[in-house]
């Protein structure tokens, strides 16, 4: 049993060290944008468990006590299995809900869409030219973002006037100029 506990841990150390060292080269991206959640037939959207980061985790770990209650502690067999699994699962746990779904939901928070723009209130930060492109800034999701964009009629818009965004194609917004409002 010792043997499973030593390669356990060797497999989740080379495992961790390879991570670090290719990261998301070469397909090696154990942290995907795709963190697996899928729609149950209750409607609600379930996040897998089993990816590679919960999974080398917990390899690690159950190698890791397998080898510490084995080797210092001398407990026994079948006692030293029990622990070393659910200590594998307790920090496969943490992980997975610490890294994965966090990931996760915040993955679900950064995405923007077109119709999410449409009529979005930006500011002229570089002069848009009669004809030409300029560059806006604007806020959506809690996030600033700048973009390259034209005025829909082609007329000139200075910089600092209020536009607002009536279309998105091609990374570049199409917009008009904020109507003053005076009451």
């Amino acid at each position: 049993m010792f043997s499973l506990y030593v390669g356990c841990l060797a497999f989740g150390l080379f495992y961790s060290l390879i991570s670090m060292f290719l990261g998301d080269h070469h397909g090696f991206d154990h942290s995907s944008t795709d963190h697996g959640g899928e729609v149950g037939t209750d409607g609600i959207e379930h996040i897998s468990p089993f990816k590679p980061i919960v999974i080398g985790s917990f390899i690690t770990v159950f190698g890791g006590m397998g080898v510490i209650g084995h080797y210092i502690f001398n407990i026994a067999a079948l006692f030293l299995f029990v622990i070393a699994l659910v200590s594998g699962l307790v920090v496969a746990t943490i992980i997975f809900y610490v890294v994965v779904v966090t990931m996760y939901k915040n993955q679900g928070n950064s995405i923007i869409s077109v119709q999410d723009l449409k009529r979005t209130i930006g500011d002229v930060i570089t002069p848009i030219p009669a004809n030409g492109v300029g560059e806006i800034s604007y806020t959506t999701a809690d996030s600033i973002y700048k973009s390259t964009a034209r005025s829909l009629d082609g007329e000139e818009i200075a910089k600092g006037e209020k536009v607002i965004i009536v279309d998105y194609n091609d990374n570049i917004a199409t917009v008009v100029k904020k109507p003053e409002i005076n009451l």
